[in-house]
């Protein structure tokens, strides 16, 4: 049931129909949304409530246990019994067939192996959303274990703050501490949040329909099929259109995540930050998906170390959060040679920064808009190019468009030029200054109820009229 599609939409209204009906009563409001959510799950595949459900339940006795005891060696076991459920989940899930495959092939490669013996391969499909909630319940285990957290007593408490649907499936990635707290109390659900949370999921549908699938149906989709067709010049320009595909279609997500949250009174944290506008790859992974990076940060980084310790350790901890991020998004060599290249990529950035502070100099160095345009377009390049590796369904396809990409052909006659209309006030919006979108939310915030529905009926309309008849899933499902 993702959100781009008419049974959300129906499903939202009679969830939040319910909801407010049980304002004054917040046991059974909560309690309704925890079931409205678990359903919302089912909807994927029943069975996979099953693992949901062991991942809450796991983790919220394990933070009870925690917290009857001080005893360090009896918290580290209860935090071991929390990671092993849900790393074991993920592993078995996600990473189970790859890491079998990938003996297979290295000890084919070097006559150990024959690369055609049967292995015990699950051949399981990936269950929608597991990368996130056990990321999200595994924060809760290990900031009760550090003391960041105290356990949460009430069971309806904690499954609220699990399930809570707009947030389930892709993030973004809520820590306790900021949602469970909403959960216990009574939401008060203002005229002001339901205007914010409606231009938010309209603002995100936008992004999601008419950027990003039109992108990937008429630019992205066609290159990736079969790059031998098309030239250096077009390569590139489908590149850029990947970019801009992929921020419509995961910050489209989030805005209505985050919008839907709002009309049920609950506040979620941001996950973008215009990250096309940042000036370096480091800065770009502090906008983009900034809960994932967050969370990287302070449950991988920082326990191996972070900055403390020499500096060969400290480019370790950076190199290895990168390849975990990048390993993250999906278990292929893609990903692993994905999070490499970021990883050196930061790790130099970190590096010329070091140096310059040795010199005396500023870590960015002021050389005006001049400057500054010149950064963010080097940034954007590089994140473009090293996309090819994310978009890849291996690292056969991720070659072949690298080979395109370095031909001599610099042409673009397959093209149309809605294409380059498209991309140009999609990247123009990006970096429209974000006071131009607090005054149109504040535009449509102060419209009267009827102007707000012509406005709502019109996106929706339009929406239907660019959709295909089949809504095209979002990209980080599959993660």
């Amino acid at each position: 049931m993702a959100f781009n599609t008419l049974s959300y939409a129906l499903f939202l209204v009679v969830a939040l129909m319910v909801a407010w009906g049980l304002q004054r009563h917040n046991s059974l409001r909560l309690a309704f949304l925890v079931v409205a959510s678990l359903f919302f799950y089912m909807c994927a595949r029943p069975w996979w409530v099953l693992l949901l459900i062991t991942s809450m339940v796991v983790d919220y006795s394990m933070g009870r246990l925690m917290g009857t005891t001080d005893d360090t060696k009896r918290r580290k076991l209860y935090l071991a019994g929390s990671l092993t459920v849900n790393l074991g989940l993920l592993g078995t899930f996600k990473y189970y067939d790859f890491f079998l495959e990938s003996i297979r092939t290295g000890l084919s490669a070097v006559g150990l192996m024959d690369p055609h013996t049967a292995m015990p391969f699950l051949n399981a499909v990936l269950p929608v959303g597991i990368s996130f909630y056990t990321f999200q319940t595994m924060a809760y285990s290990i900031d009760v274990y550090r003391g960041h957290q105290k356990p949460v007593t009430s069971f309806l408490h904690f499954a609220g703050f699990v399930t809570f649907f707009p947030q389930l499936i892709a993030g973004p990635i809520t820590l306790a501490q900021e949602l469970e707290p909403q959960m216990r109390g009574r939401p008060k659900v203002t005229r002001e949040q339901i205007s914010d949370g409606v231009f938010l999921i309209m603002k995100g549908l936008i992004k999601k329909v008419a950027i990003a699938d039109w992108l990937g149906l008429n630019l992205v989709d066609r290159l990736y099929d079969n790059p031998s067709l098309f030239t250096s010049g077009e390569v590139l320009v489908a590149l850029i259109g990947y970019s801009m595909q992929i921020y419509g279609d995961f910050s489209g997500y989030s805005d209505m995540a985050v919008g839907s949250g709002k009309l049920f009174g609950y506040e979620l944290p941001q996950n973008f930050d215009r990250p096309y506008q940042a000036t370096t790859v480091a800065s770009f992974w502090r906008r983009w998906h900034m809960s994932l990076s967050r969370w990287v940060r302070a449950y991988i980084y920082f326990p191996l170390g972070g900055t403390r310790g020499s500096t060969a350790r400290t480019y370790f901890n950076l190199m290895a959060s990168l390849v975990i991020m990048g390993v993250w998004h999906g278990a292929n060599w893609t990903f692993v040679w994905y999070g490499l290249i970021h990883g050196c990529a930061v790790g130099l950035n970190r590096y010329f920064n070091q140096k310059r502070k040795r010199l005396g100099q500023k870590e960015e160095p002021d050389h005006g808009l001049i400057g500054i345009v010149w950064r963010v377009a080097c940034t954007f390049a590089f994140v473009t190019l090293a996309r090819i590796l994310f978009r890849a369904e291996n690292l056969t396809q991720a070659w072949a468009v690298t080979k395109q990409l370095m031909g001599s052909n610099w042409t673009v006659h397959q093209l149309h030029s809605s294409i380059f209309w498209v991309l140009g006030v999609s990247y123009a919006i990006h970096l429209a200054p974000k006071s131009y979108v607090d005054r149109a939310q504040a535009l449509f915030r102060d419209m009267p109820p009827a102007g707000k529905g012509v406005v709502l009926a019109g996106i929706c309309g339009w929406m239907v009229h660019l959709s295909n008849t089949q809504p095209v899933p979002f990209i980080y499902f599959q993660f």
